[in-house]
Parts: structure tokens; sequence; C-alpha cells
């Protein structure tokens, strides 16, 4: 197989290609393999017969019918590690990327059988092998005829030992080798990395694929799909005439306030703007305007307080499910129900992130729980959405901008001064989306009409002035007398020659502790009074 390339880069040859190998135009001729479901999966299980058995154990399942929701993104190959070849296969994914979706819309194009370990019995040495048989499925997977696409490994783990799961996985290796049709297993990027390390111990070098995020066109797409999938919900009645008769104009809203997202969070790169859970915010949203086509800066702001609220609850209430449900069988339900509230993985991922002391769970556990629960969150937490894959930082700004607001309100000092620390100069400052969510968090703790201390003001201003466009300007003021408790502070965003693009913030800040900032051998000043030469500074240089 050849490729000429030419002068002004015309092809000459004909190609002859695998359906599975695209050609890209770089700065050279290449060709990328495409792990498509199309020219990938169907070509590679295509020896299984479909079967119309239901089996009988729980969470085993054959999807009958494809997901017409269904978008689709791109899969790579992790250099170094194995290739397709090997009779098992592992796909990573942080949490909430589309994992599950996958692996069901696979099992309903391929016939394989799909296995949830998040509702199966809990694994162990042999697992694979009885749950063939007790499903009458271990003939046909012996004949060379059916494979399993087994999903929710890291629930899995949650509920065993360490030497159950590598038992379970041994008996998975030992069923695999020397077949034809691959067995998949999914899970989050942690869990997929620990499976592989074990198997390969077994002496299988697994491959890795990872699931990309959208891009533009494709997260576009996937709120188009989650619209046409709202509209069959009663609490969004109106949506479905509204498509039918108006959808240009849902489709150049959803262009747009991606467009904002994206450009609001080109720090993460196209992390952000096309990470599911946003572009499922984005669609609610969208589903609950009355009016789409309307895009000035108010609406703006509004869809996107609005989406960065849904997308953190979302999330948070995500988590707590899953690991609830992995406790089904010791913890009772009302003490589970309890546990790992969006609360508490604040107050862990805070305790992560800042370097500060452990949260204590508000309503200590009995003693015959807390071990099995500590085991639980010990080995889910580090793969927590809002962490990277080091379990260490956060994944993006936004999710940094959740935390941080966080802590900003808490009620324990230490931690409130790790997250300025944090805030003022770590890897995300000044975070554009630090306001989104502290005007939230600091009404939970001082009421509809906080009062924000000094400190604080300085973060706020800095989050705006970062998300600011260059036509925007961005205003400072505060006005108190010398002596008095308390101040107001106005920040002001001005669009340069745009009529009534004014916005503003408008805060109460109270002086807090002396801060021993000294200036030219001056007295100690206030809290307050230090605050206000230091943005005095920043606005003048500004």
């Amino acid at each position: 197989m050849r490729v000429d390339q030419r002068r002004g880069g015309a092809v000459e040859s004909q190609l002859a290609l695998p359906a599975c190998y695209t050609l890209r135009q770089t700065s050279e001729m290449r060709f990328v393999m495409s792990y498509t479901i199309q020219d990938f999966w169907i070509p590679r299980l295509a020896g299984i017969v479909p079967t119309t058995l239901e089996p009988v154990l729980p969470g085993w399942s054959f999807e009958r019918s494809r997901n017409p929701s269904f978008v689709e993104a791109d899969l790579h190959l992790r250099s170094g590690l194995g290739e397709p070849d090997t009779p098992v296969w592992l796909v990573a994914a942080p949490g909430a990327v589309g994992k599950s979706t996958l692996a069901k819309e696979i099992s309903a194009r391929t016939g394989a059988a799909y296995l949830d370990l998040g509702m199966a019995n809990t694994v162990a040495g042999n697992y694979l092998t009885g749950g063939l048989f007790r499903n009458d499925l271990l003939t046909s997977w012996q004949q060379g005829r059916m494979t399993v696409l087994i999903d929710a490994l890291d629930e899995a783990r949650l509920r065993v030992t360490q030497q159950s799961f590598e038992d379970f996985l041994t008996d998975l290796e030992q069923l695999a080798r020397q077949r034809s049709l691959p067995v998949a297993l999914f899970g989050r990027v942690g869990i997929v990395e620990e499976a592989w390390l074990v198997l390969c111990e077994h002496g299988m070098n697994c491959p890795v694929f990872d699931i990309d995020f959208f891009d533009a066109g494709r997260a576009e797409q996937f709120v188009m799909a989650a619209l046409r999938r709202l509209a069959n919900e009663p609490r969004y009645s109106r949506l479905r005439n509204g498509l039918s008769a108006h959808r240009a104009n849902y489709l150049t809203a959803s262009a747009s306030w991606l467009e904002t997202l994206r450009v609001a969070s080109a720090s993460d790169g196209a992390r952000f703007a096309g990470y599911a859970p946003v572009l499922e915010a984005v669609a609610a949203v969208l589903a609950g305007a009355t009016n789409p086509a309307k895009s000035d800066e108010s609406s703006q702001e509004a869809m996107r307080e609005d989406v960065l609220q849904q997308l953190t609850d979302q999330i948070l209430n995500r988590e707590a499910t899953k690991l609830r449900d992995q406790l089904s069988d010791v913890v009772p339900g009302s003490i589970r129900n309890e546990l790992y509230s969006p609360d508490e993985q604040l107050d862990r991922l805070a305790s992560i992130i800042l370097g500060t002391p452990a949260p204590v769970l508000a309503a200590p556990l009995p003693p015959q729980y807390s071990a099995r629960y500590d085991a639980a969150v010990k080995s889910f937490f580090p793969t927590h959405p809002f962490l990277d894959g080091a379990g260490r930082q956060p994944s993006g700004a936004v999710f940094s901008a959740v935390v941080s607001a966080y802590a900003l309100a808490s009620p324990t000092r230490e931690v409130v001064a790790a997250a300025e620390k944090q805030t003022g100069n770590g890897p995300q400052s000044p975070n554009p989306f630090l306001i989104d969510f502290y005007l939230e968090y600091a009404k939970r703790r001082w009421g509809e009409n906080p009062i924000v201390p000094p400190e604080h003001v300085g973060l706020l201003y800095d989050s705006i002035r970062a998300r600011a466009s260059a036509e925007d300007i961005v205003r400072l003021t505060v006005e108190g007398d010398e002596d008095a408790e308390q101040a107001d502070v106005e920040i002001q965003i001005s669009r340069t020659g745009a009529r009534d693009s004014d916005r503003t913030l408008r805060l109460s800040c109270v002086r807090l502790i002396p801060h021993p900032c000294v200036h030219n051998n001056s007295p100690p000043l206030s809290a307050f009074e230090c605050y206000c030469v230091f943005t005095s500074l920043a606005i003048a240089l500004g």
C-alpha cells in the first residue's frame, strides 16, 4: 500500500483500505485507526451468534434495541500497552463520561451479553464461569459464538476484598485465553489501570482504550439528541412542539451556549465543553427556556449559572447514589442514605486538594458499619469526577471553583485560609467560575444577603475580570467610612460601545480581625483597609 504526496498536497494513488482505517490530512499523510462501533467493534465481534435467551442472574442482559439518543465519542488506544489482538480489552474514562452508554450500544449492535457489575452479585473467583453456566451461555462461549461486555468494574471493586477482585480477574483471564472474540471491561481510569496490572502479572498485556470527550460538532449533536429525549417527558410538554416548529433556534442556541462555555473554560481545553454531564445540563436548561433564541448578555449569564449548578448537583448526587448502592447489603437504608452526601464529598475534596485535616462525619457511623464504609470510600473516592487522574488535584477550572467556593464558606478558619491561598495563587487562579459558585455557598452559610469577608472581595473581582472579554470594562467601587464596621462593594461590568450593557454585583463586606500589613512603617491596617490598598494598586496597574 502506497501513498504519493505530490506538491500542493494532491494524493495520486488509489487506496484500498479496511473500513477501520481513516486517512487524515496533516503536515504529512498518515493513517489513523478508527475505533468506532461500525468500523471496529462490529467487525471484531462478527462471530457472535445472537440469542433470544434472557439471562436469569442480576446484572446480566442483552440490549435488544439501539439507543436513539446515542452520540458516539472517539476512542483512542493508549500507546505502549497491549494491542487489540489480545483476548481481553479494557475501556477507561472518568466518571459520567459515557462508559455504560457505549457498552450497551455495542451490545445492541453486536449481540454481545452486557454485564453490569453494579447490579450483579458480588464478584470472586469463578464468577464469570458460574455466570455463563447459570445463564445457559457457557456452550456458546466455548464455541466462540458469544462474548461479554463487563461494565462498572469500579463499583464491583467497592464490595469485595482485593483478593476477591483479583480472583475474579484470574477467572476471566483463564476463560478468555485462546479466544478470537475478546471480552471487554469498562471502568473508571484508576480501576482499569489496576485491572491491567493484575492481568499483566498473569502474562496478558491488554490494550486500554480511552473514551475521548466530545468535540464541538458532536457536543451539539448530543445536546439536540438530549432535547429530543426530554421532549417525551411530561415536565417539558411544550418542548416537542418547540423543537418541531423552531428547531433552527434550538440549534443556534445550543451552538452559542456551548461556545460560551468553551471560551470560559479554555484552560481545560475541550474537556469541559465536551463532558457529557455538561451537555446534559445544557440540554435541561434549554428544554426549560421559554425563548431559546434569546441570547443577550443577561440570559447567557443566567444560563451559565443554571448549567453549572445543575452539573454540580447532578455529579455529586450521582456519586452518592453509586457508592450507597454498593453498601445496600451491609448498611441499613436509614443510615446509608445519609452517607456520602454532596457536602461530605466537598469536605473530602477540600481536604485532599487544600491539604487540610480529613473531615469528621456529622453523624458518626456505628462501629459495625464504619470499617466497610471507610474501605468503600478509600477505593471509590480517588476516581471522583472532580479530581484529576492522580486523585490529588481538581480535574478542571470549574470543579476547582466548586471546591474553592465551598471551602471559602467553611465555618473552619483553617479550611478558609487554605482556600484563600489556593484560590489566590493556585494553578487555576484567577478562576473565572469562582463567582458562579461563591455566592450560592455564601448564601447557604450567611443567609440570603450574605456579608462577604473583605479578603474574598479581591478573589471575586479577579474571577469576574478573568472571564471578561476584551471589550468589557470591570470597575470596583468601595464605599464606607474609615472607622465603620461595614462597607458597600460594587463590581460593575460594562461593554465598550454597547448601550444598556452594564451588569452590577453589589456586596457588603465587614471588618474582620486586623491584618499585620505594614506600609512605610505605618501602623497595622485593618483587613478592610489592607484590602483597599491592594485593590487600588491592582486597578491602577490593570
